[in-house]
């Protein structure tokens, strides 16, 4: 027993520096070296990442930056400060991510992401879907599709804009899905936070467009007729409408009509200038119908934007009319108070029928039965041939009236009952019978009191 206790003594004497050795080590590995690891993260990390040297995952919302960056994608950027801002100032095609007054989405201040398109000096103009920098048109390979800028509440079409110091003028690559500096104005640069030099951008390269053939769309129409014509008519069976029917005597006359309207420069509802109404346009193409109508529109759409366009306005009546049967659209590029831009105009016709009301209809025939009946009276007056000599020309007028109107009204019943609707010419048959009647009854007068 005493040995074996001081057996236990020994041992425990000697635990005393073992356990005092891993107390040690516990403490500089749990304690001692994080902080060191930390400070080291701190004296070099920190400084790289405010120095720009090394790169900050960033989380992309929305679709405004597609093709380059699609929803929810995350991307590298560096950081970006005005120190930073006096050595190396952000460059056209940059991305940059910034926050300020004006990016507010639900009463909170968020980050954008857009791509610098203009710097301090420059000057930029949006006109006819393009974007230009200094007076040349920019090759935007970057952009969703082509031709697909357009000015906005802040930079309108049209109107040139000079980036002044210390700001920058920014865009979206997905033009008509992006809030950008179009509306919310220009950038200053203490407003950046992170930035994507074009040169690095490299990865994203496979995603943009061949622009090699951008130019080409210059002076074409903006969409496709066919496939609108085919959208159209898909959002009208929607609604339970018939389809249209595209006429190409339609199609002349919105040509005709929308080079009306930039010759004139003018598009108001009633073309005072040029005196040429879609009425006129329809009757130089030799078009007729019983119900016409027109809609005119601005600016450079695709099939579908088209069609939401005209939907939201006044226009949606006549897009949506069940009277029509007929459709002919036109799309003519040139300058409307002096700014390059496409004039889109549509005509429509359609065929409603008349419906006549019956006692409309018996009234004429009952003119029609009386008139067949007295002519054979009035005619026989010629076999008389001393009162025929003293009143030739009032019998050969009589005769030559009730002739007249028999033919008109026997025309204008065949059309009331057949239910078509009366020409110009049977209109003014009507019109005529009037008169007509008057001077049978006077000349009748006359002739029966001699």
């Amino acid at each position: 027993m005493r040995h074996g206790g001081l057996k236990g003594l020994l041992k425990s004497v000697r635990l005393k520096p073992i356990l005092g050795k891993a107390v040690a080590l516990v403490l500089v590995g749990v304690i001692i070296f994080p902080i060191w690891i930390g400070g080291y993260a701190i004296a070099i990390y920190l400084p790289a990442l405010f120095f720009g040297f090394t790169t900050f995952p960033t989380s992309v919302n929305g679709y405004s930056m597609l093709p380059t960056i699609s929803d929810a994608e995350m991307i590298e950027t560096y950081s970006f400060n005005r120190v930073l801002a006096i050595f190396k100032k952000p460059q056209r095609g940059d991305l940059v991510v910034f926050k300020s007054g004006k990016t507010i989405e639900n009463g909170q201040l968020v980050n954008y992401l857009k791509r610098i398109i203009a710097v301090s000096g420059d000057e930029i103009l949006i006109e006819n879907g393009f974007v230009f920098v200094n007076g040349q048109a920019l090759d935007e390979p970057y952009t969703m599709k082509p031709r697909s800028t357009f000015g906005g509440t802040f930079l309108e079409e049209c109107k040139t804009l000079k980036v002044p110091e210390g700001y920058v003028f920014v865009l979206g690559d997905n033009r008509k899905r992006s809030e950008d500096s179009r509306s919310i104005g220009l950038i200053a640069l203490d407003e950046i936070n992170y930035i994507l030099p074009f040169g690095k951008q490299d990865k994203y390269k496979d995603r943009w467009r061949d622009t090699s053939r951008d130019k080409e769309l210059v002076n074409l129409p903006s969409f496709d007729f066919n496939i609108y014509y085919e959208q159209l008519n898909k959002v009208r069976q929607e609604k339970g409408f018939n389809p249209l029917k595209k006429n190409e005597k339609l199609e002349e006359a919105a040509k005709k009509r929308a080079k009306a309207i930039i010759e004139f420069n003018e598009l108001n509802v009633e073309p005072v200038k040029s005196k040429y109404p879609f009425e006129k346009a329809l009757r130089e193409v030799g078009y007729f119908n019983i119900v016409t109508g027109e809609i005119v529109g601005v600016g450079y759409f695709e099939e579908e934007e088209l069609i939401n366009y005209w939907l939201e306005f006044e226009t949606k009546e006549t897009i949506l009319n069940r009277d029509y049967q007929e459709t002919g659209i036109a799309a003519v590029v040139g300058k409307i108070n002096g700014c390059e831009t496409q004039v889109i105009v549509q005509e429509f016709g359609g065929y409603v029928p008349p419906n006549y009301k019956r006692a409309d209809i018996e009234g004429w025939k009952n003119n029609l039965s009386r008139l067949k009946e007295v002519q054979p009276s009035w005619a026989r007056l010629k076999e008389y041939k001393e009162f025929y000599e003293k009143n030739k020309q009032d019998v050969d007028r009589i005769n030559e009236i009730i002739s007249t109107r028999i033919a008109n009204i026997s025309t204008i019943v065949a059309k009331m009952e057949a239910n078509q609707w009366l020409s110009a010419t049977e209109q003014k048959m009507i019109d005529q019978d009037k008169l007509l009647y008057d001077e049978q009854e006077a000349i009748a007068t006359r002739l029966n009191s001699r």
